[in-house]
């Protein structure tokens, strides 16, 4: 991780968003709150875990943050530009600078399409002014840079294990250039032993590449291993945002106390 503060990357303020709920016998429901107001700054480089129990709105807070769910309310801005009003040229440059790694990396992963030409199809999207032969180059040294070999080119998805594919799905993400990297429970799919070395990589990367992080996590062991931060949510809002080591140490919000005794953290 880099050292010393270089200065707000993303501010959020206000977010908020709420799903359509389902029409019930009495008629229509009012819609569902998954976001309610919420707040936070990131510096560049650094890493921000957010946490908490299934539904607590962690997913839909990343997704809204990069414009995959459309928020109802707020400001997100990204360098000081707010995403949430870009122009469709300006989003499509935006998402060359924040990619995002999703929990199953098979899902997302085309599994018609071989690791090679995977990445060239991103690289054609994105970098099209590259030649045929750059883009190939590109796409093995992709391969190496997660720990993959460039001869895992002509494999299809099926024929990795669960660790490579996640592999592969960090180096399509990176395959841009991204500034910054949102992790959507990159491990919670992977054998303990597996998580170990994906984390290290990712801890790598953001060092080689200088990257910023936002980690979704549930595993508390992952958050400390990776984050300079943490967001801790609960119905949609954020009940206590502190350092790592503050939050382990001494967890100022009843709820984080809870998370913790539940997973027998000491």
């Amino acid at each position: 991780m880099t050292d010393g503060s270089k200065g707000t990357f993303l501010s959020v303020r206000d977010l908020a968003h709420a799903f359509p709920a389902k029409r019930g016998l009495g008629g229509p429901r009012d819609p569902v709150p998954a976001l309610r107001g919420v707040s936070f700054d990131l510096e560049e480089g650094r890493c921000l875990a957010v946490v908490g129990e299934s539904g607590s709105g962690k997913t839909t807070l990343v997704r809204c943050l990069l414009r995959l769910v459309e928020p109802d309310e707020g400001e997100v801005l990204f360098r000081g530009v707010d995403i949430l009003r870009m122009s469709p040229g300006d989003l499509l440059s935006f998402r060359r600078k924040a990619q995002i790694v999703f929990q199953d990396p098979f899902g997302s992963l085309n599994p018609r399409l071989r690791a090679g030409p995977m990445l060239v199809e991103v690289l054609q999207v994105h970098a099209g002014s590259a030649t045929p032969e750059a883009r190939g180059e590109k796409a093995e040294s992709l391969l190496e840079m997660v720990g993959l070999h460039r001869s895992h080119r002509t494999r299809f998805p099926h024929e990795f294990s669960g660790g490579q594919r996640q592999r592969l799905g960090i180096a399509r993400a990176l395959s841009v250039g991204p500034e910054l990297l949102v992790l959507d429970e990159p491990v919670s799919a992977l054998d303990l032993s597996v998580q170990a070395q994906i984390l290290n990589l990712l801890k790598d990367l953001q060092e080689r590449l200088s990257l910023t992080l936002i980690l979704v996590a549930h595993d508390l062991s992952v958050v400390r291993h990776l984050a300079d931060r943490v967001a801790v949510m609960r119905a949609g809002e954020i009940v206590e945002l502190s350092s790592v080591d503050r939050l382990f140490q001494d967890p100022s919000h009843p709820y984080t106390r809870g998370l913790l005794e539940t997973v027998g953290w000491e």
